[in-house]
């Protein structure tokens, strides 16, 4: 079992080795050899320092009756030492938003430190959670091999931005689109009724 925190915001920053500053804020490369601070301006360049993961679920039978839905991702790095760009090997569960799009897919995406260690097998699986209209809750990815998505995780082409792609789920269908057991938790509209009182 892993902690589950947060996915982190966009972040972006760099790291610039070499470099020694006295108490009064002056940097040493930069002075001269007389001792004397030169007319230079210390150059820095950010980058991006989280990765950006999307992910999408396609064919999804039955997605009329989807109400709401949701996931996580295991397997990913806790943080990142911004003095040297080094991730943190605890790894943490992410959770994110999804959503669908009516027709037959899912689609979703967050930001992550990324992947602490790109040799190990076996440590990304994509759980899904859905929400359906008949008021059931459904789980996907605990046990389904194509939920596993390490191998593409370790073989994006780039790993600051990551696509999985699931395809295949079949979602059972609700009540109210002629699917069998289950309740329609549905209200009828209130009908409005005047009652005149005598006082």
């Amino acid at each position: 079992r892993e902690p589950v925190t947060f996915s982190p915001d966009r972040l972006w920053g760099c790291a610039l080795e070499g470099l020694e500053m006295d108490w009064d804020g002056v940097v040493s490369e930069l002075c001269d050899e007389t001792g004397e601070v030169c007319d230079q301006a210390l150059m820095l360049f950010p980058h991006r320092l989280t990765c950006h993961y999307s992910y999408e679920v396609r064919n999804v039978k039955n997605i009329q009756g989807v109400r709401h839905v949701t996931g996580c991702i295991t397997g990913m790095s806790a943080g990142l030492r911004l003095v040297d760009e080094v991730l943190d090997e605890a790894a943490v569960t992410l959770p994110f938003a999804g959503e669908s799009d009516g027709v037959s897919r899912f689609l979703g995406e967050f930001e992550t430190f990324g992947d602490y260690d790109p040799t190990a097998e076996g440590h990304h699986r994509l759980m899904l959670y859905v929400w359906m209209a008949d008021g059931s809750k459904l789980a996907y990815g605990a046990t389904e091999a194509k939920f596993d998505v390490t191998a593409q995780v370790h073989q994006a082409k780039d790993r600051r931005r990551v696509r999985i792609i699931i395809d295949g789920l079949d979602l059972p269908l609700p009540i109210e689109y002629g699917g069998e057991g289950g309740y329609d938790l549905s209200v009828d509209d209130w009908e409005e009724v005047e009652i005149d009182i005598h006082v």
